[in-house]
């Protein structure tokens, strides 16, 4: 983990992210007793926007088939990360509950070593938020910064290889397999077959949503001062 961190390259600034840290208290409590005088910035999405975001990722990379409902319904809870079941993880629910997780990080390390952005804001008002984040760690802004883009695009986004996939590309030679050609072809192989996700909730779903995130909805838009509604 530490060699992450060893400069070897002419990078002014390391950093780590996760997005597995904020819903388990557990990394909270490590990192306040094992880190000297740690920091966190902690940006987030709408409660609502970022759950089915979730289910929109793992469903194009062919790990969810389920609807939105029986997602959330059957697997809004539960998240555990030293008990893996599957890639990505579900908890659709659970990653969205800010008002209690930030509170437990804020306690941990204290509020005034919490930084909390909205995503809105990191993507509208990239220079101003960035310069926000040197201001709270103490470091000398960059003198320019690159102009943001869009990354992680869910329809961009092609399926995990299924065993069947990965057990016939095992078959193949190895110096073919780390060639350009290869993954080129595995790639645009993967992004074809990729299930294309739904792309907006039901009534039925957001209603469900909105009532089982009431709390941290609230507390979202109260910290962020932005009016009730989610794009």
């Amino acid at each position: 983990h530490n060699k992450l961190f060893e400069d070897k390259s002419d990078a002014l600034y390391f950093g780590e992210s996760s997005t597995t840290y904020l819903p388990w208290p557990t990394a909270a409590e490590r990192i306040a007793r094992d880190l000297d005088r740690p920091k966190a910035i902690i940006i987030l999405r709408h409660p609502v926007a970022r759950c089915f975001s979730h289910y929109r990722w793992r469903y194009r990379l062919g790990l969810e088939k389920r609807s939105f409902l029986e997602a959330i319904k059957n697997d809004g809870f539960g998240f555990d990360p030293e008990q893996p079941t599957e890639f990505g993880y579900m908890a659709y629910l659970e990653f969205s509950q800010y008002a209690r997780q930030c509170q437990v990080w804020e306690e941990a390390l204290g509020s005034m070593n919490c930084l909390i952005l909205a995503s809105d804001d990191l993507r509208k008002h990239h220079e101003r938020t960035l310069t926000r984040c040197f201001d709270f760690l103490g470091l000398p802004p960059l003198n320019t910064y690159s102009k943001p883009e869009n990354v992680n695009e869910t329809s961009t986004l092609g399926r995990r290889p299924s065993r069947t996939m990965t057990g016939l590309a095992g078959l193949l030679p190895r110096g073919f397999k780390s060639s350009p050609v290869y993954r080129q072809l595995r790639d645009k192989i993967l992004k074809v077959t990729a299930p294309v996700a739904p792309v907006a909730m039901t009534t039925e779903e957001r209603t469900f949503v909105e009532e089982s995130l009431a709390e941290d909805i609230a507390w979202y838009e109260a910290r962020f001062a932005i009016p009730n509604k989610v794009d």
